[in-house]
């Protein structure tokens, strides 16, 4: 009970910040609630022995705080249970389709056109999408594909840094500058009350608000007001971060 704990809360605060807690990371995400649920059911209905009613009770507590730290690690979002449609209209109001992903070394090893190909088919309002570099012997090395990328989408902002760019075809309001070189902050305009939906393949919190104003980092939505998400460390040296470039 108290190693599971731990281990939840570990890598709670350790994943993406130390490589070698990579190895611990291959746990599935659901089997972190799955493992404390399931300690939690047998703290609570395994009888105690006489004289160690108090032990049970610090069992329950563990197997509760492991619960409560292992849910934001889950991958679980109860937005994903509403009925999105493919083209990311819900059929009670305008939504916002973020699709975010880790490209793999950009186009280093797949035909350009299908690259390109693929993620025009997702048909995304933001696109926020990671790996813009090649990998030359063992070595990460800066690319420029950035006419490529206006003429695939030449009704879309562009913003890059570093190895992250960010494709929006809604209005963007300002790219502050993030002092972390892992992060690349983009704040656009939503249409109306719009929501963040489920990002594909990834899915970051949803957010239903009022404001028309929502903040984009290279992995997720928020609503304006709460910090962006921040990308993993990677498991490479960087090249030199590049300012962030208008699109």
């Amino acid at each position: 009970m108290l190693a599971w704990t731990v281990f939840v809360l570990l890598n709670l605060v350790v994943s993406g910040h130390w490589s070698l807690w990579l190895v611990f990371s291959l746990v599935p995400p659901l089997a972190l609630p799955v493992g404390a649920l399931a300690a939690l059911a047998l703290a609570v209905l395994v009888p105690a022995a006489p004289g160690r009613t108090a032990h049970r009770r610090v069992a329950i507590a563990l197997a509760v705080a492991a619960l409560l730290a292992s849910l934001p690690q889950s991958g679980l979002h109860p937005g994903t249970l509403a009925p999105w449609t493919r083209d990311g209209t819900p059929p009670d109001g305008p939504v916002v389709r973020v699709v975010s992903w880790n490209t793999e070394y950009w186009d280093q090893t797949d035909d350009p056109a299908a690259f390109f190909g693929y993620l025009r088919d997702q048909h995304a309002d933001v696109y926020l999408l990671q790996e813009y570099l090649h990998l030359v012997a063992g070595q990460v090395v800066a690319i420029d594909d950035l006419a490529r990328l206006r003429a695939e989408f030449p009704d879309y902002r562009v913003v890059v840094k570093g190895e992250l760019v960010t494709l929006s075809r809604l209005p963007v309001l300002g790219q502050p500058e993030v002092a972390d070189d892992n992060v690349l902050r983009v704040d656009v305009r939503t249409p109306g009350a719009a929501r963040c939906p489920p990002t594909t393949p990834t899915s970051p919190p949803n957010s239903t608000r009022p404001a028309a104003r929502c903040r984009w980092s290279s992995t997720g939505c928020s609503p304006s007001g709460t910090p962006s998400a921040r990308t993993p460390t990677p498991r490479w040296p960087r090249p030199p971060a590049r300012t962030p470039s208008p699109g």
